[in-house]
């Protein structure tokens, strides 16, 4: 065990209570997440989220096992809530994949533990009369809204100016919402945190800047990527040497907005992002759903120490209500410790590790930052 996982696991078995009344504490302005899912990277020296999805797919991956429970969990939270008992799931557009239809069986399954009503609808199936959203077909009227789409090309105007609430809110969508934000969210929660545990914020944190307007096709804006990869470079050699740290340092260029794991390169020198060749100027270019990419975040690369049956993988936690239901890793063969895994060929297996009381910790205070990620 590292460092900052002996001092972690320190923290959780003295300092439990104190843990619990820390959260309980930054949570009385702001409400915790329904669902939300964090990706993490650990190379040993550092572990720290690297994504915050609030529209998680992935739930086929859930252990059926531990569905009645997190079904529970999720009644428990609706009805904090005080929503009543029609659900209306809205997932993503005429999608065939049967991975994300099994997803949405499996969160339609959590959805109705106790005994709630849930329909599944796209946007195209409902109609609006006087602020109220129904399903056409059935006149099914929900009392709450539950999105699974994050609507990358904004948020549809049916949804809009509705009676019922809607969770998440429309404004975390990726029309609205941005990594930066949201990493900003997380360092300014994790220097509250480590101010009051006395730990290192360093180590449990990517670095990161961003840049607006960029266009990846004309090139206009790459001076201010390529200019804060070479800052970037030049910071994280001065941080590793000062903490002790043997890893080269290396940086991801990503989408500011988005998932899937579109938008996404890793580089060592501004140079390479002037030498980009078409091919990869147009991946860069157009994300999910054909929408253009013109704002980036340069983060941090943190190289992935863990590994599973020869394979470069990471942990994945699941959350509901800010708090962690399920460990996921997140497996890809075909990439290496350095690379993004959430690309073709991962798979998942639900899998408890030496230093999960690190990985909860972390994912905790990442799902707090994305439920205050408005605020700053």
């Amino acid at each position: 065990m590292t460092e900052i996982h002996k001092i972690l696991a320190d923290i959780v078995s003295n300092k439990n209570k104190q843990i619990e009344e820390w959260f309980q504490n930054e949570y009385r302005d702001v409400n915790p997440m329904f669902f939300s899912s964090v990706d993490i990277r650990d190379s040993g020296s550092k572990v720290a989220p690297i994504d915050t999805n609030v529209f998680p797919a992935g739930f086929n991956n859930i252990s059926t096992e531990d569905l009645p429970d997190i079904g529970a969990r999720a009644q428990n939270f609706l009805d904090s809530c005080k929503v009543g008992n029609k659900i209306l799931l809205i997932p993503e557009e005429h999608t065939r994949n049967q991975f994300y239809l099994d997803s949405l069986q499996a969160l339609k399954k959590i959805l109705e533990h106790g005994g709630r009503e849930v329909e599944i609808s796209t946007q195209d199936g409902l109609i609006q009369n006087g602020g109220v959203l129904e399903i056409a077909a059935t006149k099914f009227i929900p009392d709450v809204i539950v999105l699974n789409n994050d609507f990358s090309g904004g948020a549809p105007d049916i949804l809009k100016d509705i009676e019922q609430p809607i969770m998440p809110h429309l404004s975390y969508c990726w029309d609205s919402r941005t990594k930066s934000q949201h990493f900003a969210s997380y360092q300014n929660i994790l220097e509250r945190f480590c101010s009051e545990f006395s730990v290192d914020p360093f180590f449990l944190s990517a670095k990161f800047f961003n840049c607006g307007n960029v266009d990846f096709q004309s090139s206009q804006g790459l001076d201010c990527v390529a200019n804060y990869v070479d800052k970037m470079m030049f910071l994280l050699k001065e941080e590793y040497k000062k903490h002790g740290i043997d890893d080269d340092p290396y940086v991801f260029v990503k989408a500011d907005s988005g998932t899937y794991g579109l938008g996404i390169m890793s580089v060592s020198s501004g140079d390479e992002i002037h030498e980009m060749n078409r091919k990869n100027r147009k991946k860069m270019h157009v994300i999910k759903d054909g929408m253009v990419n013109n704002k980036v975040i340069i983060q941090e690369g943190i190289r992935t120490e863990i590994q599973h049956e020869g394979s470069s993988a990471e942990p994945m936690i699941y959350m509901l209500g800010g708090k962690p239901i399920q460990n996921l890793l997140r497996i890809n063969s075909a990439k290496d410790a350095f690379s993004n895994l959430n690309r073709s060929g991962a798979r998942f297996i639900k899998k408890n590790l030496q230093n999960q009381h690190s990985y909860n910790i972390v994912s905790r205070l990442a799902s707090l930052a994305a439920a205050k990620e408005k605020l700053i």
